[in-house]
C-alpha cells in the first residue's frame, strides 16, 4: 500500500524516513500478532531502505508538552518526530496519532497517513513538472 511506496521512494533516495527503535519494535510487534506472514518483507525492507534511526529518549520538556494529549507509549513516537526534526509523522494509527485532536496542535511536524503524504508529493512533482 502507500507504506510500501513511501519505502520505495526511500529506497531510492526521493525521501527521508527517519525512526526510533520503540517505533520500529512496535511494527515488528503489530506485524506478529496481526500478520505474521507479512514479516519477512519487513525485514526484507529495513535491510534495503535507509532509515535514519532517532534517539529513543524521552525529554522531561517533550514529555510535559505531549502527556496530557496522547498515551505513555505514544509519547515516544512525538518525541521521535520531534527530535528527528521530521516534517511529518507518517502513521496508519487513526485512533491515536493521525487525528484532529493531535492535527490541531502546535506541534513541530503534522501527523499525516501515508496516502496524504504521497498526493502532497505527487503534488509537488506535479507542480514542480508544470
Amino acid at each position: 500500500g502507500s507504506s510500501f511506496l513511501l519505502m520505495e521512494l526511500a529506497r531510492q533516495d526521493l525521501i527521508k524516513i527517519y525512526a526510533n527503535q520503540y517505533v520500529l519494535d512496535e511494527a515488528e510487534r503489530n506485524l506478529l500478532l496481526k500478520s505474521p506472514e507479512h514479516l519477512p518483507n519487513y525485514y526484507l525492507l529495513l535491510s534495503t531502505v535507509p532509515v535514519e534511526i532517532t534517539s529513543s529518549r524521552i525529554l522531561v520538556e517533550v514529555l510535559r508538552r505531549y502527556k496530557s494529549i496522547v498515551s505513555a507509549s505514544d509519547v515516544l513516537v512525538l518525541t521521535g518526530a520531534e527530535l528527528s526534526g521530521a516534517q511529518y509523522l507518517v502513521s496508519l494509527d487513526k485512533r491515536d496519532i493521525v487525528n484532529e485532536k493531535l492535527r490541531k496542535q502546535r506541534l513541530p511536524f503534522i501527523p499525516i497517513l501515508p496516502g496524504e503524504l504521497l498526493k502532497i508529493i505527487r503534488d509537488k512533482y506535479a507542480a514542480a513538472g508544470s
